[in-house]
């Protein structure tokens, strides 16, 4: 029942499965050795193409002078930063994504934020140590996606 990963950069971690009897039930436990993180095993959130066409929209950040595009393209949002090429993104949570691939190390999050009508007015970013990076939401401007 434990699992050590391939052509990983850290030999020695594992990973093993724990099946407890009280909440939250199934585990994921990550091993390195000096400490273990555990997991608990989630159901995707599936959103309907309205929930997804709210969250689009430009967000800039004037502290990073830089434009995050959101789209809904085949019922899937996605990600374009400064012109560079789409990202798609999975949902975690209620307002909260997440890229569907991303390299090691990538641990970015990103949040919108609401008014208290429930309208969509920005975007925070957590990077590892750059947390609740701020991105104001401007006017749609694009309404297709292509790539």
């Amino acid at each position: 029942g434990r699992f050590s990963p391939v052509d990983f950069p850290y030999p020695h971690e594992t990973v093993r499965f724990e099946m407890r009897n009280e909440p939250p039930g199934e585990l994921l436990i990550y091993d390195w050795g000096t400490g273990s993180l555990d997991f608990q095993r989630f159901q995707p959130l599936v959103l309907t193409d309205e929930q997804l066409q709210s969250l689009s929209g430009e967000y800039h950040s004037d502290e990073l002078q830089t434009v995050f595009s959101i789209r809904v393209k085949d019922g899937e949002l996605r990600l374009q930063i400064n012109n560079h090429g789409w990202e798609q993104l999975i949902p975690t949570h209620a307002d909260e994504f997440v890229p569907r691939d991303r390299p090691y190390l990538d641990s970015r999050i990103l949040k919108f934020q609401r008014d208290e009508g429930g309208a969509v007015t920005s975007l925070q970013v957590d990077n590892g140590r750059a947390n609740e990076v701020e991105f104001e939401r401007r006017d749609l401007r694009h309404e297709s996606v292509s790539n």
